[in-house]
C-alpha cells in the first residue's frame, strides 16, 4: 500500500508537495522522540529500571493507539510518543540486563541486547522498502 492510497483511505486531502513534507515529518518526529527519550532517560533512573520499562511499554501502547487514529495530528503525536518510548527503552533495558548478568558477562550481554534492539528497529524499515 503506498502513501497515496493510505491518504485516500482516511480521506486526507494532501497535495503532492505536502505529501513529502508529511512523510518527512512522520519519520523525523519518531527519530526526534527517540533522541529525546534516550537523552532524558537518565533523569528517571531513581524510579527504578523495571518500573520505567513498564512505563515505556504503556507509552508505546498509547503511541500505537494514536497512530491508528485517522487524523494526521494523531499520527504525529503517536510517532513522538513511540519515539520517546523506544529511545528510553533502549537505555533502561540495557542497564537492567547488565545489572542482572554475572560480572564477567556484563559487557557481551549488554552488547548483544543493544544489537537485538537495533536489529528489531531495523527489520520493519527494511520491510517497508518492499511494500508498494
Amino acid at each position: 500500500m503506498n502513501q497515496y492510497t493510505y491518504a485516500s483511505i482516511y480521506g486526507w486531502t494532501i497535495e503532492n508537495g505536502e505529501l513529502d513534507l508529511y512523510t518527512s515529518l512522520i519519520t523525523s518526529l519518531y527519530d526526534g522522540g527517540c533522541t529525546i527519550g534516550a537523552l532524558s532517560a537518565g533523569l528517571f533512573f531513581g524510579y527504578g529500571k523495571w518500573k520505567m520499562i513498564m512505563c515505556c511499554n504503556v507509552l508505546m501502547a498509547v503511541g500505537y493507539a494514536f497512530t491508528i487514529y485517522a487524523e494526521l495530528w494523531a499520527v504525529f503525536v503517536g510517532r513522538i510518543l513511540l519515539g520517546l518510548g523506544v529511545g528510553s527503552y533502549c537505555v533502561y533495558c540495557i542497564k537492567f540486563v547488565s545489572e542482572l548478568a554475572p560480572i564477567e558477562y556484563r559487557g557481551p550481554i549488554g552488547a548483544i541486547t543493544e544489537l537485538s534492539i537495533a536489529t528489531g528497529r531495523w527489520f520493519p524499515s527494511i520491510g517497508g522498502l518492499f511494500i508498494d
